[in-house]
């Protein structure tokens, strides 16, 4: 069975450096077990990664891996 894996209101419908509209999505779990979508640009190959059911924004390093130890 197939679905999307995520809404263009998550993850916007282009990529956010070059604007092509076409983009590799995989939908995985964050190390937390929080839904989490991988995009990567077919163009480019910018990548980022978004919270599902999030705002569309891309997520900052610490958002996806969680504050470290020094």
């Amino acid at each position: 069975m197939s679905r999307p894996a995520a809404t263009d209101d998550e993850t916007g419908s282009r990529c956010v450096q070059c604007g092509t509209p076409t983009s590799t999505r995989i939908r995985l779990a964050l190390p937390d077990g929080r839904p989490a979508l991988f995009v990567s640009c077919d163009a480019c190959e910018r990548t980022s990664w978004y919270a599902i059911g999030g705002d569309g924004t891309p997520m900052t390093r610490v958002q996806i891996l969680g504050p470290h130890e020094p």
